[in-house]
């Protein structure tokens, strides 16, 4: 990032031009990256898991052997 910064600098960029470009890049990547997340789980759900029994969620109490560990590891 700090040679890109510099590159810029360079480049006589204004202050004003780099905060639009930045602007303009972060929506531009944060459109691709959304889209590449949204991608990679339909592309999951509809074709890798496509044979797999689908059930509901649900919880249930393990207090009588884990003592809810599990629970407080995923957190």
């Amino acid at each position: 990032m700090a040679v890109l910064l510099v590159w810029f600098s360079f480049e006589g960029f204004s202050q004003e031009q780099f905060d639009s470009t930045s602007k303009t890049r972060l929506i531009k990547v944060s459109t691709l990256g959304t889209g590449i997340y949204i991608g990679g789980l339909s592309y999951l759900s509809l074709v890798w898991y496509k044979e797999a029994e689908r059930v509901p969620f649900n919880f249930y109490n393990d207090n009588k052997g884990y003592f809810q560990i599990d629970k407080w590891g995923h957190a």
